[in-house]
């Protein structure tokens, strides 16, 4: 009869894990590695792509129909989200995410979260699943997305959850990338954290604390998750 080895299962786990962990942290090293594309200047006078989708109003939980040219003459705040990634779980877990949205709809900017998973692959949401998470984090933005196509994340060049952009009420992208200047995904980067979509908005709208007159970052390098979809360009 063969003894178990308890010390060498606990030690093959103790592998295990770490290795899965350690393949999470590089995956999300290479997406922090991806630079956005456009100089600042370019930034100033980009011009945001329309587009037409189906969605989930949060405030309704009722399915309907958005275009980005439906809300000209506001600030948008596009959020591309997967609600299984760590870098996601890093905003969200702590209601960081959810106060933005409140804080900043309530001043009446339009919040979309945008899901561009495809069918089958993590973070993939249709109507079901989207009221779920909105009744499970608690969300507070405009309206959940669906763009399982890649569509919208194609034409902005979106390429990681969260990946964020800031939209003036002239169509103009007037930020784009990361969230904020932690590229971790553990909850405790947050204390301390630059958030540039914040600070977007706040000098925009005239609540910056320092009373700022412009926005002095316009992109920074995008870090998070891969979108789990084919994003090259269509043809």
């Amino acid at each position: 009869m063969h003894r178990i080895n308890i010390k060498n299962i606990r030690h093959r786990k103790w592998l295990l894990s770490a290795f899965f962990v350690v393949s999470a942290i590089f995956a999300a090293k290479l997406v922090a590695n991806k630079l956005v594309r456009l100089s600042a200047q370019e930034m100033k006078s980009l011009q945001a792509p329309n587009f037409v989708s189906k969605g989930i109003e949060v405030s309704s939980k009722s399915k309907k129909d958005y275009a980005l040219t439906d809300f000209k003459g506001k600030w948008v705040v596009l959020e591309w989200f997967n609600n299984r990634c760590p870098f996601v779980e890093k905003h969200y877990g702590t209601g960081n995410m959810q106060s933005l949205q409140k804080k900043y709809t309530e001043k009446g900017v339009i919040w979309l979260t945008v899901a561009s998973s495809e069918m089958g692959k993590q973070g993939h949401l249709d109507e079901n699943t989207a009221k779920q998470v909105i009744a499970d984090r608690k969300s507070q933005q405009t309206a959940i997305l669906f763009d399982a196509s890649g569509d919208i994340a194609r034409s902005f060049g979106a390429t990681a959850t969260p990946h964020m952009f800031v939209i003036d009420p002239n169509g103009n992208i007037v930020y784009q990338g990361a969230i904020d200047d932690k590229p971790a995904f553990r909850k405790s980067t947050l204390e301390g954290a630059r958030n540039f979509v914040a600070e977007a908005l706040d000098i925009s709208l005239g609540l910056d604390a320092q009373n700022r007159k412009k926005i002095e970052v316009h992109q920074h390098p995008v870090y998070g998750c891969d979108i789990k979809n084919t994003l090259h360009p269509t043809t």
